[in-house]
């Protein structure tokens, strides 16, 4: 059984992300500034696709340490790391589709659009929502704008979510076991399962990068079982984790991720050379 104190998964998450934050404190002014670069015409689009990658942890693990200091104006941080990586992914898909070499190789993995998929169906906000489950269909249908789609059962959940794709067809098509997550597909899920999706949701966090989820904003915030649970209907009732029990695990409805100045101006620049 997994360590279910609360207290204790505080106090460990909260010493984690105060080590994490003091790294990366003097990385953040400098990625924004490759914003800036890349918006004045200094510096390619790549440069600017891994400062929003950046910044979407780096975001994310701020406003996960707010909320958890008892501050909830942190989940507007925690939503920035959404609009990050939405904007992260449409960019480097635009590249891609804008691209006419026969020869072009995909320019993001499926987890990056898996987790944040599940944030904003979480979230309901319907724009990133509709555009990310558009592109996940797409590749379902073969479209080789994104890679990775074998690196975790989210990226197959979120496969079957957004094409409603058996998962043998998902398979024969790249995708890899939908295990944990088999109840959510055959519509056999109930309230006492979310407290085991937890747990393979922690277990997910150690591993390095190809863990589901080992960035912030997700490997505190269980974006997918707050998803899972707007779109099947089955409620979280009296849960025992400290994932669903942390104040990060709050359910919150967002109809529409605020713009800020130093992403509208990389895509105001995007838009100059790409088909966004």
């Amino acid at each position: 059984m997994p360590d279910l104190n609360s207290d204790e998964w505080r106090a460990r998450e909260l010493q984690d992300l105060h080590a994490y934050m003091a790294r990366q404190e003097a990385e953040g002014t400098a990625r924004r500034q490759d914003l800036v670069a890349y918006s004045s015409g200094a510096s390619s689009l790549g440069v600017a696709t891994v400062a929003l990658g950046y910044l979407a942890i780096y975001e994310g693990a701020a406003g996960c340490l707010a909320v958890l200091e008892g501050n909830d104006g942190g989940f507007e941080a925690v939503d920035r790391a959404c609009l990050y990586n939405y904007w992260k992914i449409r960019l480097l898909v635009a590249a891609y589709d804008s691209d006419p070499r026969l020869t072009k190789q995909p320019r993001i993995e499926m987890p990056v659009l898996a987790t944040c998929w599940m944030h904003a169906a979480a979230l309901r906000v319907r724009d990133v929502s509709d555009w990310l489950t558009e592109r996940a269909a797409r590749i379902t249908e073969g479209d080789q704008s994104i890679d990775g789609t074998d690196m975790s059962a989210l990226c197959t959940l979120v496969a079957h979510l957004a094409s409603g794709k058996r998962l043998g067809e998902l398979e024969r098509s790249g995708f890899g076991p939908l295990a944990p997550y088999e109840k959510v597909a055959n519509r056999t899920l109930t309230s006492t399962d979310y407290d085991a999706l937890a747990e393979y949701h922690s277990e997910q966090t150690q591993g390095g990068e190809a863990a589901a989820f080992f960035f912030y904003p997700y490997r505190l915030i269980p974006c997918e079982l707050q998803a899972i649970e707007r779109l099947t209907g089955v409620e979280i009732v009296d849960p025992r984790h400290p994932l669903l029990t942390s104040p990060l695990a709050r359910r919150r409805e967002v109809p529409s991720l605020s713009m800020v100045d130093e992403l509208e101006s990389v895509i105001v620049r995007a838009r100059s050379e790409l088909r966004i």
